[in-house]
C-alpha cells in the first residue's frame, strides 16, 4: 500500500486516472441502491384482548395476503391503542403494502367466524385503510415509499 501511495506521489496523472476509474464504479448518491424506512403507526388497537400484532410487508401481488410468503414480518406483543414499528432498509422508489392481524389467541394466523357469512374474528388492518368484503385488494393497498421515510398510519378494523 506504502508502496503504491509513493509511485502516485510521482506519477500525479496515474493517481487522476485511477481516481476517475473509482469514481465511475461507485454507485453516485441518489441511485437505485437507495435504502429507505417505513414507520408503521397502527391506531384502534383493542388492547384490551391481548395478543399479538402480527404485521406484513409486501412487495409483490403473488404473495399477497398470506404472512408466510411475505417479504418481512413482525410481530409485538399488544400493549396499548397505538403502536408503532419500522421496516428499514428497504429499496426506495418503489411499492409496498402493509397487512396487520390482531392475533388474540397467538395461534398465528387470521380466524374467521363462518355464521351468516365469513368474516374475521379478530381485527385487520392493511395499508391505504382500505375496507371491504372479502379479501383486502392488494392493489389498493400499494404505497410508494419516497426518499428516506414513508410513514403511514393503519386503522384496525374489528
Amino acid at each position: 500500500m506504502v508502496h503504491l501511495f509513493m509511485n502516485l506521489q510521482r506519477r500525479p496523472a496515474t493517481g487522476l486516472f485511477l481516481l476517475a476509474v473509482c469514481l465511475l464504479l461507485v454507485p453516485s448518491v441518489g441511485s437505485a441502491g437507495e435504502s429507505g424506512t417505513i414507520l408503521v403507526t397502527i391506531a384502534g388497537i383493542r388492547a384490551d384482548q391481548g395478543g399479538t400484532l402480527l404485521v406484513a410487508l409486501f412487495d409483490a401481488k403473488g404473495s399477497w395476503p398470506k404472512h408466510e410468503s411475505a417479504l418481512r414480518r413482525q410481530s409485538l406483543a399488544v400493549s396499548d391503542a397505538t403502536q408503532r414499528l419500522s421496516f428499514d432498509q428497504l429499496s426506495a422508489d418503489r411499492s409496498y403494502a402493509v397487512q396487520v392481524l390482531h392475533d388474540r389467541n397467538r395461534n398465528g394466523r387470521l380466524d374467521f367466524r363462518w355464521l351468516p357469512y365469513p368474516k374475521p374474528s379478530e381485527g385487520v388492518g392493511v395499508s391505504n385503510n382500505n375496507r371491504r368484503l372479502g379479501p383486502p385488494s392488494f392493489d389498493k393497498a400499494l404505497f410508494r415509499l419516497r426518499g428516506a421515510v414513508t410513514a403511514i398510519t393503519i386503522e384496525m378494523d374489528y
